[in-house]
């Protein structure tokens, strides 16, 4: 089951039982019809509202890292992700990504710089190299 669903039915396993229990005090507390719809129908958007809010910066969130991956892929060592100080899972994803890009671009300098060295020493040396 994709991610997003998940986080959907979550929400909804979550939501319901306190709208049920709203709706049963509104109903218990004898209020006019109208002025229960009127609470019932603003919790409800305000319930909408804050899901596709949540949603949309969850979503914000995978596509960061997404394009920070594909970047490390492509051989652009030079993004990174910008993480709180908080010790949370995700915190702590972008410090471990963050790390491997400086793993990966000290890497791709080491190697760069031998292989500079090696060029130079090949071309300054006079004596056939023989490879078996």
């Amino acid at each position: 089951m994709p991610f997003e669903k998940q986080i959907t039915r979550l929400i909804a396993w979550l939501f319901i039982p306190c709208f049920i229990t709203l709706c049963s005090v509104l109903y218990v507390a004898k209020l006019n019809l109208y002025l229960t719809l009127l609470i019932i129908s603003l919790v409800f958007l305000s319930a909408c509202v804050a899901y596709q809010l949540l949603h949309k910066k969850l979503q914000d969130q995978f596509v960061q890292l997404g394009n920070i991956i594909e970047a490390l892929n492509q051989g652009d060592f030079t993004l990174r992700a910008k993480s709180l100080a908080t010790d949370s899972a995700h915190s702590q994803l972008l410090r471990e990504i963050n790390r491997l890009a400086d793993t990966l671009s000290s890497e791709r300098f080491e190697f760069k710089e031998s292989q500079l060295l090696l060029a130079k020493l090949l071309k300054e040396i006079d004596v056939a190299i023989l490879r078996l």
